[in-house]
């Protein structure tokens, strides 16, 4: 594949982020604006949560199209350039995950799930990989079950 394909990949990529982000910001906004606050029972509400997820979707859409080059070589230089086995890794980490959250219940395999991807994907220090785990399975937590609340499996240990 030559640079300029690649390059175009990452375009449409990131340009679809952009759109998916802006499309989705429209409508929580339009959510937000329009929708009668007495019909609603929680605090944070379609449209709130929409608008949070649409910047971070337009965040993440421009951040990827200005790092792309970068972002390209790191993750040659991390995984030696081939994709193809940390795609099999991440899908076998997902099937792991689906069977541990019955087990061991939704926190700690949320944790697990998380430290095994970062591992896949390339991170060195086990001290980030352990601290980004907590806190990314915390406020994955906090965000759906205790603001959300979803109902996940405890499992045997939590």
């Amino acid at each position: 594949m030559t640079r300029t394909m690649v390059n175009r990949g990452v375009w449409v990529e990131g340009l679809l982020l952009v759109i998916l982000g802006l499309v989705s910001l429209a409508e929580s906004t339009r959510l937000v604006l329009y929708t009668d606050p007495n019909l609603l029972r929680d605090w944070l509400g379609p449209g709130y949560y929409l608008l949070v997820i649409s910047i971070g979707l337009l965040a993440t859409g421009i951040v990827y199209i200005h790092n792309h080059g970068r972002a390209q070589t790191v993750a040659r230089e991390a995984t030696g350039g081939d994709g193809r086995h940390r795609l099999i890794a991440s899908f076998a980490t997902c099937a792991l995950y689906l069977v541990l959250i019955e087990v061991i219940g939704y926190l700690l395999a949320t944790f697990v799930f998380f430290v095994s991807m970062f591992t896949i994907v390339g991170l060195r220090s086990w001290v980030h990989k352990l601290v980004l785990g907590m806190v990314l399975s915390g406020i994955f937590y906090i965000v759906f079950v205790k603001y959300g609340g979803m109902t996940f499996p405890r499992g045997i240990v939590f």
